[in-house]
């Protein structure tokens, strides 16, 4: 286990560098797909601060026994180059090396994202993720389970109908906090990518 750094609520896995998050799309609340299809970002209940992340490549699919996650999804990625890493604006990243270029099927584990989500930011991780990749042919993102609190803000796509400008909704009311919340992370992370295309 390694410690990992996040900043507003993201991390990125990749193996060819960091890709841009689509914003509009989210994957049992727990994966952001990127334009490149070898990355893809990793949704943390911490704003910023530090988790707990085990990175892990292996020959073939782990045990199908995942009780003891609370949240889980699954994902493809194409890694042109046997390097893969995760990166972040601030702070600490974990890397690994494939056993050959080609096709990975990343399994996201995380535990704990609602403590995570409650305490904003910390130093001294109070959540826990797993990244597990095997060689694997292309296939759909394939949501396992989704059992936490934080992935009712950030399910499939939840964020599009509150996106600003041109035909967005007037967005979540003032009784719905976890959606307002969502909705200033989307407009930081906008914010963010616009800065950072400066």
């Amino acid at each position: 286990m390694s410690i990992q750094s996040v900043a507003y609520h993201l991390y990125t896995l990749s193996t060819t560098g960091v890709g841009n998050a689509d914003l509009d799309t989210y994957i049992g609340g727990l994966l952001v797909p990127t334009a490149d299809p070898g990355a893809v970002s990793v949704l943390s209940g911490t704003h910023t601060g530090n988790i707990d992340l085990t990175l892990l490549v292996l020959d073939g699919p782990p045990d199908a026994d995942i009780r003891q996650w609370e949240d889980v999804v699954e994902f493809w990625l194409d890694a042109p180059d046997r390097e893969i890493g995760t990166s972040s604006m601030v702070g600490e990243c974990v890397e690994a090396v494939l056993p050959h270029p080609g096709g990975y099927t990343l399994r996201a584990c995380a535990n704990n994202r609602d403590a995570g989500y409650a305490i904003d930011n910390t130093t001294d991780p109070v959540e826990q993720h797993l990244l597990a990749l095997w060689p694997a042919t292309r296939h759909e993102p394939r949501v396992l389970k989704t059992t936490s609190e934080f992935c009712d803000v950030f399910q499939s796509s939840p964020m599009a109908s509150f996106a600003t400008g041109p035909g967005a909704s007037a967005g979540p009311g003032d009784d719905d906090p976890a959606a307002l919340a969502a909705t200033t992370w989307l407009k930081e992370m906008e914010r963010l990518s616009e800065t950072q295309g400066e």
